[in-house]
């Protein structure tokens, strides 16, 4: 005759809480699609909401591309000079705008 496994009792009135304490749920295929996914969407609005940035400066495309690489050799300069610490000033002198550090 084989001998009889005694199986646990469970407890009785435990809470939903009490039940799964404890418990680690296992990451799954499907869990990792559904994280990759939402990291894409996330990017996807970021770069939206940068986009819609950009097209409310009122700027052509290219002229804001311009203007961001000439701000950024001017940072690049003032940071290989030793200037880490800084301000940039607008000004406007008739029909010219002008950028100009102001080193604190």
């Amino acid at each position: 005759m084989a001998k009889a496994t005694k199986i646990p009792k469970i407890p009785k009135n435990l809470s939903d809480k009490d039940m799964f304490a404890g418990y680690v749920e296992e990451n799954t295929v499907e869990a990792q699609f559904m994280a990759a996914e939402a990291e894409a969407e996330k990017k996807k609005r970021a770069q939206s909401v940068k986009a819609k940035e950009k097209a409310l400066s009122g700027l052509p495309e290219d002229l804001l591309f311009k203007l961001e690489r000439e701000v950024m050799k001017l940072q690049m300069e003032l940071f290989n000079a030793g200037n880490k610490k800084y301000t940039l000033n607008v000004k406007r002198e008739g029909n010219n705008i002008i950028i100009s550090p102001k080193i604190n």
